[in-house]
């Protein structure tokens, strides 16, 4: 009964389609066709990426960190970058949607994406950015 239970969820998770054409993670839903091959210290901090504020995602472009990924083998991810931005040679967070909240300290909170906060790779900082969400896998099962 288990092996049912299991397979049922594999095909209600594989049925999701990604924007990216991506495999679906069974345990986030995300792509997971992006394998992280850096050290265990920047894989933890990027595992907290939806918490990351300003500096975090500056370091995360300057350092160029998306090169510390390789597409895994099978992978079906289209993944890259959208738009005329600073983002256009980052397929991990630049090529799946990322969504940041940004506040902008008179009690407003803006939703925005990644590419149009990065245009310049410049990020005021009275416009702090409080959280983000995106659509890559960062579960240990796909990583490890």
């Amino acid at each position: 009964m288990l092996y049912c239970k299991t397979w049922k969820v594999e095909q209600a998770t594989a049925a999701k389609k990604l924007s990216c054409n991506g495999r679906t993670c069974l345990t986030c839903g995300k792509c997971r066709d992006w394998r992280f091959t850096g050290d265990v210290a920047t894989w933890n901090w990027i595992q907290n990426y939806k918490n990351w504020g300003n500096d975090d995602w500056k370091r995360w472009r300057r350092g160029r960190m998306w090169k510390h990924y390789e597409r895994e083998d099978g992978a079906t991810c289209t993944s890259v970058s959208r738009g005329p931005g600073n983002t256009y040679d980052d397929p991990i967070f630049g090529g799946h949607h990322v969504v940041h909240n940004i506040d902008f300290g008179v009690g407003l909170t803006i939703k925005a994406s990644h590419d149009f906060v990065f245009v310049g790779d410049n990020i005021a900082d009275e416009n702090n950015i409080v959280s983000s969400l995106g659509d890559l896998c960062v579960c240990n099962v796909n990583n490890q």
